[in-house]
């Protein structure tokens, strides 16, 4: 009888995926924008004072849904997070809501958080995904961090190029382009469950 070699890499919290999608697709991304209406981006049950929001995350987002403009997105998505998790976090991972496209102004920013919400939920967000629309020349400031094993003290800090993606798992605490000094776009790409 043949024997079965049990999975036995370690796992990582994140997967940096260099060049994921071309200039071309990036631009397509970015032309989906011009059609949409931005609010500001909240954090968790929103329940916190307006001040306290602009400290903790100042950025402008809107919901990107599955329709015939963005079903090749969709596709590629899923395709992406399919590899993803295969090779790095081997979760049961079967659906995922509309993507969150992330635009971050002069000194916009996204303080540590985590992309779950705790407690019992039908559906719990698992992996995270950000797609960098901008070239890391295009903007200073606004790198992305990522706690490693749940400690602070051991924080790893990313500068992806444009066309690149972070899957991240969304348990891992993360603190998304901070302090711009230049506008920046992001495809803050959707939470897979």
């Amino acid at each position: 009888m043949p024997k079965i070699a049990k999975y036995n890499a370690p796992l990582q919290c994140y997967a940096h995926m260099t060049q994921a999608f071309s200039a071309e697709e990036v631009e397509k991304i970015r032309e989906i924008e011009e059609l949409q209406t931005f609010q500001q981006g909240t954090v968790g049950s929103s329940t916190m004072s307006p001040e306290d929001m602009k400290k903790a995350r100042h950025s402008s987002v809107f919901f990107m849904n599955h329709d015939e403009n963005t079903n090749w997105l969709y596709q590629k998505m899923g395709s992406l997070i399919g590899t993803a998790n295969k090779d790095h976090f081997m979760y049961d991972v079967d659906d995922f809501g509309p993507m969150q496209y992330t635009k971050y102004e002069l000194n916009g920013h996204y303080t540590w958080h985590w992309d779950v919400f705790f407690g019992y939920q039908i559906k719990q967000r698992k992996i995270s995904v950000v797609v960098m629309l901008n070239d890391p020349e295009d903007y200073e400031g606004g790198d992305f961090q990522i706690c490693i094993n749940g400690n602070l003290d051991e924080i790893q800090t990313i500068r992806p190029k444009k066309g690149d993606a972070l899957f991240f798992a969304s348990y891992a605490s993360q603190s998304h382009f901070s302090n711009f000094w230049r506008k920046k776009y992001t495809g803050y790409m959707g939470n897979w469950s």
